[in-house]
């Protein structure tokens, strides 16, 4: 049999990982049995902010950060059916992680609420503290501790006691099920980040959404080799003004074992984490974004 010609090969190729790719996109959506949903995470696709929704396997749901806009948000949201949160986390008080929260607390059940502790003067900030009020939503301090939401564990990572900004209180969060674990650094910044290393905070994870919407300064060596995720999420909004991701986050991050996704790319990103520690990614442009 004659062989194909050099290009013709180049393009079968090309075509084989192609399908190959797709077919990585479109693993299968459930765990192993008797662990078949598994915890579930969605990077929605919020442009220049974060946030990700954790729907648990018997039906838990918790927000991290809420973007910039609450209507993006509350669709999101209406979309999928949600009308009760039993937590959310702000990880820090700035726009982009808590535009949209004061809507959520407007409009749906929300059992309990952790943030940062540290005050704002900002705009958003009082609407955020006075949607709190009105909902009656408990206030957790974001002290060392483990809160559990059916099958699902969410591990609090403390603001850097040091912090003088925002940023570099964010809290951390570390979602688990099983064997599987996720981590969430907020916008803390270099020396928050060594210091939740210092202190043993951050074990190994199979998925991590990337510090600071991937700045140069939400990522530092250490963070890489203690956290080693195979996945990396990148939060961001397409033609953002800060050169997000920048050139050295990717450089810090990228490994011949880890893959990289970014919400300015693909859109919405959902992770079904399975106890066995395995677990599976599908992408999705919605919302007309």
């Amino acid at each position: 049999m004659r062989r194909p010609p050099p290009l013709l090969q180049c393009i079968a190729l090309a075509l084989l990982g192609a399908t190959r790719l797709a077919e990585a996109q479109r693993a299968p959506a459930w765990c192993a049995r008797p662990d078949t949903a598994g915890v579930e995470i969605r990077f929605l696709d919020v442009g220049q902010g974060d946030a990700a929704l954790i729907v648990t396997s018997d039906g838990r749901r918790a927000l991290i950060d809420g973007g910039p806009d609450g209507d993006l948000l509350d669709a999101y949201l209406t979309r999928d059916r949600i009308d009760r949160l039993d937590l959310v986390i702000a990880s820090h008080h700035h726009l982009d992680h808590i535009g949209g929260l004061p809507a959520v607390l407007a409009s749906r059940a929300v059992t309990n609420v952790v943030e940062n502790g540290m005050p704002a003067t900002t705009r958003i900030y009082g609407r955020l503290v006075d949607a709190m009020a009105r909902r009656g939503s408990r206030v957790l301090a974001a002290t060392p501790r483990e809160l559990t939401l059916g099958t699902a564990m969410f591990r609090i990572l403390p603001p850097w006691s040091a912090a003088e900004d925002q940023n570099d209180a964010s809290v951390g969060v570390i979602v688990s099920h099983g064997a599987f674990r996720a981590l969430f650094t907020g916008d803390a910044e270099t020396r928050a980040v060594d210091a939740w290393i210092r202190d043993g905070r951050i074990p190994r994870v199979q998925v991590a959404k990337a510090g600071h919407h991937g700045s140069r300064n939400g990522v530092t060596p250490a963070l890489v080799r203690a956290a080693a995720p195979s996945l990396l999420v990148i939060s961001v909004g397409e033609d953002n003004r800060y050169g997000h991701p920048h050139p050295e986050a990717l450089a810090a991050w990228r490994a011949p074992t880890r893959r990289i996704l970014r919400t300015d790319l693909e859109g919405t990103i959902r992770v079904r984490g399975c106890a066995d520690g395995r677990y599976f990614t599908t992408t999705a442009r919605e919302g007309g974004r």
